[in-house]
């Protein structure tokens, strides 16, 4: 297995969770690889993640697995996207090959493509997981995890596979980059990225569907919002923290894309 901490929202008993996207957004910093198996599960609207140098779009019934170590970026998604996502440890599930449920670990690189199952399917998962979610007992719930994810691995084996796109390398490390660190000026990232400004501009926007100022953007804007949430600071300081060379390019660029001022977002939020 790769050798990663444990996610520290996974708790020894049931080994396991899960959630919905709209209950519990969780903007993260860099690309997200954890020792667990992460699921997946498209409900509504669309969102496109980078995984393997591939964009894999996630939409309602479509099915994706992260397997241990194995990043994943999420490039962009609409106001209305939903998910379910399972994170599952190997005290839930095995790690060797020969059973009928996924291994935490996957043998062959890059893992498996996602797929879209049928609408009977995804009825059947998301009234499942509604029930592990509200179960208060730790039996119960890993019992459950094990048999959604049972369901789902079968439910995924019958399904077609959906298309993926690979991107160039250079839009892949580019996506990394500025997924962890989004203040990182673009002469710099270029140079990382290994491709001049302006080429890179043209192909990420060709290749991922978004401008690369636009894509930088808010992944500062999801900085601010994860520092707003976790630390005792101001909106100034998020603002510069994130990137934003002042308080009031910070604000315009905050309420041209959300429609209301930071302050009355963060307050209505509290």
């Amino acid at each position: 297995m790769v050798d990663l901490m444990p996610h520290p929202l996974v708790a020894p008993e049931p080994g396991g969770l899960c959630w919905k996207r709209s209950d519990r957004r969780r903007p993260g910093r860099g690309a997200e690889a954890h020792r667990e198996l992460v699921v997946l599960l498209g409900l509504s609207g669309r969102a496109r993640y980078l995984m393997d140098g591939a964009v894999q779009e996630l939409e309602r019934g479509v099915l994706l697995w992260a397997f241990s170590g194995q990043a994943h970026v999420l490039l962009s998604d609409e106001p209305e996207f939903d998910m379910w996502v399972f994170l599952i440890s190997d005290r839930v599930l095995p790690t060797g090959e020969g059973s009928a449920l996924p291994p935490v670990a996957w043998h062959e690189e890059g893992g498996v493509a996602p797929r879209r199952l049928q609408d009977s399917a995804l009825r059947e998962l998301d009234g499942t997981a509604e029930v592990i979610r509200s179960e208060p007992c730790p039996v119960a719930r890993r019992t459950g995890l094990r048999w959604w994810l049972y369901r789902a691995w079968g439910h995924w084996q019958a399904a077609a596979e959906t298309a993926t796109r690979r991107v160039h390398p250079a839009v892949e490390r580019a996506a990394r980059i500025l997924r962890a660190s989004p203040e990182t000026a673009l002469p710099e990232l270029a140079r990382e990225a290994g491709l001049s400004q302006s080429r890179l501009a043209r192909v990420f926007k060709a290749e991922i569907g978004v401008s690369l100022v636009d894509f930088r953007t808010d992944q500062k804007l999801e900085r601010v919002d994860s520092l707003m949430r976790t630390k005792r600071t101001t909106l100034t300081t998020a603002a510069l923290d994130a990137g934003f060379g002042s308080y009031s390019q910070f604000f315009r660029v905050f309420q041209s894309r959300r429609g209301v001022s930071p302050r009355v977002f963060f307050r209505e939020r509290a």
